[in-house]
């Protein structure tokens, strides 16, 4: 959630997807669900080859909503990596940006956060954020942490 409480952002396994909570308009409580809109997933997903079955993509675990810099980014894992979603200008749904690869030894990434990194912050190649930032990542074997170009 943003910490100004105008967004939550939450994942669900059935069915399988992102979804997007806004306060609705004038009501003391309530929401309204926007379901983030999925590409083509076949270009976003090349390193995995031949896509699974829709039914048998699993994998929706971790989610970071990161609002700091240049606006709002959000982090997912998912089938066959980490999902990246930032909005054009205010448009809903968002429009997933790029998906990260898991390491080639990672079935399933799990977690996901944000945070600061020392060294290099050249890398993960289709994400851009604010300098000296990481996402963390973890997964069956390990954490895992992608400095932020």
């Amino acid at each position: 959630m943003l910490p100004d409480g105008r967004l939550l952002v939450a994942n669900e396994q059935e069915p399988l997807g992102w979804y997007l909570y806004t306060p609705q308009a004038g009501a003391a409580s309530g929401w309204t669900r926007a379901l983030i809109t999925l590409p083509p997933l076949q270009p976003l997903l090349a390193h995995l080859g031949e896509l699974a079955p829709p039914a048998d993509r699993r994998g929706n675990d971790g989610l970071h909503v990161d609002a700091s810099g240049d606006g709002v980014t959000v982090y997912a894992t998912g089938y066959g990596g980490l999902y990246i979603m930032k909005p054009a200008d205010g448009a809903r749904p968002w429009p997933i940006q790029c998906v990260l690869p898991p390491p080639p030894s990672v079935k399933t990434l799990t977690n996901v956060a944000m945070g600061a990194c020392g060294g290099s912050t050249t890398g993960g190649g289709c994400a851009k954020a604010a300098a000296r930032r990481c996402v963390y990542v973890t997964a069956e074997d390990g954490l895992y942490k992608i400095p932020l170009a």
